[in-house]
């Protein structure tokens, strides 16, 4: 997906900025080409279609100070962006997109604004006589709708026909020039952003190569497998640790915090790194305000295993999820409970950078699971 240009985005915080500051709960299309006025790109095609800027603005404040007063509210919260901001940005992004550029300018959504053709934010522009087409007819060709600097169209030459002639072709030399001078600069000026290209390329590989030693640092103190239970369940629990790490895996469990360690910030350590958390459920679990906390933890990065120590239903919005039944294993590693149990995670950590997206579910069909809803 393209990019937002870096002015662009500037905009769009203006443009959040000029609603957040009268109070107002959205940020309209009109609040955003307000933000758009003070950006570079649409700048330079509102200017190439001969747009007045004072007027513009000066529109734009008396519209959103005296028409948009519902919005005002006594206590503001995060201001969001009307359905008609958003479509807009979106337009431009899928314009970009389909054109094979990587990066959307102010300019891209000063084009998008003429679908809005109900705004006040389209009416405006139409007020200063600018067309879609003068937008796209200069960002596509570099034809402005008149001379820079000019108040007013420029009017035909008048005279005989040789001297018209003469007139004419002299003002194509000049404007021919202009053409020359301004691809040369544009020319110039891409060789420029190539050279920083090149040389933000060499930094990011030094960049890359320094991660990549942190990333396999970082690995090597990553567990596999942070194991989330109730107390009570500590000695049924004990063997399926022994198990797991007999089987060369890396198993966190709080049996393992050093004496002296905070508590609660080691765990919230150790579950935020590790690749899987394997939260086991019980009587005594689903009762447990900190196992539930730590299978909510897993579950939102979508790295939550369930197994079932024993018939107990799991709590509230666990049950959709799938889980290998432990209920009677005795420790057993030939059980078929723990042999899916390794096999699915072994397959999850051939990449620690996957994530568990259906839980147990995509087993091969050989795990004992349990459907909570009764299908």
């Amino acid at each position: 997906m393209p990019r937002l240009s870096n002015t662009l985005e500037i905009a769009l915080e203006k443009a959040l900025s000029l609603a957040g500051d009268r109070n107002h709960e959205y940020s309209t299309l009109e609040h955003f080409l307000l933000g758009l006025s003070f950006d570079p790109d649409f700048l330079d095609a509102f200017d190439a279609c001969a747009g007045d800027l004072s007027s513009l603005r000066s529109d734009l404040e008396k519209y959103i100070d005296e028409e948009l007063g519902s919005l005002v509210v006594e206590k503001l919260g995060n201001v969001q962006p009307t359905a008609s901001f958003q479509r807009v940005v979106q337009r431009a992004i899928l314009h970009v997109e389909s054109s094979g550029r990587e990066e959307v300018s102010a300019a891209n959504v000063f084009v998008s604004i003429f679908s809005e053709r109900d705004s006040y934010a389209a009416e405006v522009l139409s007020k200063q006589d600018i067309t879609r087409y003068d937008v796209v007819n200069y960002i596509a060709h570099g034809v402005a709708k008149r001379p820079r600097g000019a108040s007013k169209p420029v009017t035909p030459p008048t005279g005989n026909p040789l001297e018209l002639r003469n007139r004419v072709n002299e003002q194509q030399l000049v404007d021919r020039d202009e053409v020359i001078a301004k691809l040369t600069e544009r020319a110039q000026e891409a060789e420029r952003q190539l050279a920083d290209a090149l040389t933000k390329i060499s930094n990011l590989e030094e960049l890359n190569e320094a991660l990549r030693s942190q990333v396999q640092s970082d690995q090597r103190d990553r567990p596999d497998i942070f194991l989330s239970y109730q107390r009570a369940d500590r000695n049924s629990v004990a063997p399926l640790v022994a198990a797991l790490r007999a089987d060369k895996f890396s198993v966190w469990w709080d049996a393992d915090i050093e004496p002296g360690a905070p508590w609660e910030q080691t765990i919230e350590n150790f579950i935020s790194i590790s690749t899987i958390v394997i939260v086991c459920w019980s009587q005594a679990a689903v009762q447990s305000e900190n196992v539930k906390a730590e299978a909510r933890f897993a579950r939102d990065r979508e790295k939550l295993v369930q197994i079932f120590l024993d018939r107990a239903p799991p709590p509230l919005f666990f049950g959709e999820r799938q889980g290998l039944v432990f209920d009677g294993w005795n420790g057993s590693t030939g059980d078929k409970c723990y042999r899916d149990l390794v096999f699915h995670t072994r397959r999850e950590l051939l990449d620690l950078n996957s994530k568990l997206k259906t839980g147990l579910s995509d087993l091969s069909g050989n795990a004992r699971n349990r459907d909570w809803k009764g299908n």
